[in-house]
């Protein structure tokens, strides 16, 4: 499940390494598919820079408005 507390968001955007998240289509509709941040890029395209994550399992980059967060790395 996503995460419920009203103080937290669980959009991609917000995904850092070590995080679990679960993949969308391209109707931002849950998949199933999940896996943990593996790294993240920001595109330097200068009209629409875009952020992308790597994610475990994964052959290609992901839009970070792609994913939804289903748990928060810890950070240790």
């Amino acid at each position: 499940m996503p995460n419920t507390r009203s103080d937290e968001n669980d959009h991609g955007s917000w995904a850092q390494v070590g995080d679990l998240v679960e993949l969308l289509n391209g109707y931002g509709e849950r998949t199933g598919i999940h896996g943990l941040v593996q790294s993240t890029e920001q595109s330097s395209h200068v009209v629409s820079p875009s952020r992308y994550l790597w994610i475990f399992g994964q052959s290609d980059r992901i839009r970070d408005s792609r994913v939804l967060i289903v748990s928060r790395s810890l950070g240790v």
